[in-house]
């Protein structure tokens, strides 16, 4: 017998109430189960749809709210997991594409948030870690190209030093000296 709703109506391919399972059909309140469709609740399973809410689980699509897990697609919130696709909240873990927030890491491509590691490419915050690219922010971690900012380390390229250093090119890889 298919389950009812508090006012006798069934709930079998339709819309649910919270609590609701089912296994094809919308579902918009907490605590839903769904094998195949959107869902737009807290707490929603979903084998291959989109889902917009925190603690969604989606193997497919893509997802907008935070915690959210997806092997494919695109998320846009914090405590992202994405394997493949770009991410612009903050803590995600990208292997090939971009982010733009704090605490990202990246193994290809450009990051613009603080905390960020790159394996290769531009970097334009604090406390940035770059192998290859230009960084003009402080603290920064480079070694092969310009930084503009107080604190910088650099093996090849040119810095400009505050108070009075001055940062010089040497095939050595010295620092630069105080004059």
């Amino acid at each position: 017998m298919a389950p009812t709703s508090p006012g006798g109506q069934q709930c079998i391919e339709t819309r649910q109430v919270p609590g609701d399972n089912s296994v094809y059909t919308n579902q918009t309140c907490p605590g839903d189960n769904s094998g195949n469709t959107d869902q737009t609740g807290p707490g929603v399973n979903s084998g291959y749809t989109y889902q917009t809410c925190p603690g969604d689980n989606s193997v497919n699509t893509d997802q907008t709210g935070p915690g959210e897990n997806s092997v494919y697609t695109d998320q846009t919130c914090p405590g992202d997991n994405s394997v493949n696709t770009d991410q612009t909240g903050p803590g995600e873990n990208s292997v090939y594409t971009a982010q733009t927030c704090p605490g990202d890491n990246s193994v290809y491509t450009d990051q613009t948030g603080p905390g960020v590691n790159s394996g290769y490419t531009y970097q334009t915050c604090p406390g940035d870690n770059s192998v290859n690219t230009d960084q003009p922010g402080p603290g920064e971690n480079s070694v092969y190209t310009d930084q503009t900012c107080p604190g910088d380390n650099s093996v090849y390229t040119d810095q400009t030093c505050p108070c009075g250093q001055q940062c010089i090119h040497r095939p050595d890889r010295s620092r630069g000296t105080t004059v």
